[in-house]
């Protein structure tokens, strides 16, 4: 069974990854039997990770019972726009009570990784994309609160395939690593008002940027 769960791991993986970053496009096909040859394991872990997919909203089912990539439209962007504003907002303001220089350190960090990626001669846009998640997931995590991290696990992972899809990070992704750096500064002077500021027009801005 730890075996089988392990497999169905790798699948999830590699096929949550492939659909996060528009390797499979909105509508696809998800067949079994293909990622079955493509990861080298059975198809029931496949199936379980197809199945976790649909709970997360990255894949659903149709009318057939097959499994396609989810489709993005207007008002899914607008959606988790709405939500990703105030719990990110929610996330600040948890996190003043817990902030430390070393949790603060750790955010600059990802920040600079992010100004790193921006200022080399060709971008890695996927690297910074990641990196981008790790910035506002951890922020989640540092509230100490389970339910809050989870769900923005779940929220930015959909909120990135909408990035990637919409290709404007080419055009705006260094404006995105500014808008971060502005944020953490103020968690640094401890202006956690101006903060919480911040990042709710970061957020509003990114879904702004995406519907362009």
């Amino acid at each position: 069974m730890e075996k089988s769960g392990g497999f169905a791991e790798k699948a999830y993986q590699i096929i949550k990854a492939d659909i996060t970053n528009g390797k499979l496009r909105p509508g696809e096909l998800l067949v079994e039997s293909r990622f079955s040859k493509q990861i080298h394991i059975s198809r029931t872990p496949v199936r379980a990770a197809l199945q976790r997919l649909v709970c997360e909203g990255l894949a659903q089912t149709d009318a057939n019972k097959s499994v396609r990539v989810t489709n993005v439209t207007e008002e899914d962007i607008e959606q988790i726009t709405q939500v990703r504003r105030e719990l990110e907002t929610l996330a600040v303001r948890l996190f003043r009570d817990r902030a430390t220089p070393e949790k603060i350190a750790g955010l600059r960090a990802l920040c600079q990784r992010e100004c790193a990626l921006v200022s080399a001669p060709s971008i890695d846009y996927l690297a910074l994309i990641d990196v981008d998640y790790q910035l506002h997931t951890a922020l989640a995590e540092m509230t100490g609160n389970r339910f809050l991290w989870e769900t923005m696990k779940r929220i930015k992972t959909s909120s990135n395939r909408f990035l990637i899809l919409s290709g404007t990070m080419e055009k705006y992704g260094a404006l995105g690593v500014k808008e971060h750096d502005e944020f953490v500064s103020f968690l640094e002077k401890g202006r956690f008002d101006y903060a919480e500021l911040a990042i709710r027009n970061h957020v509003v801005k990114i879904g702004e940027r995406i519907l362009i």
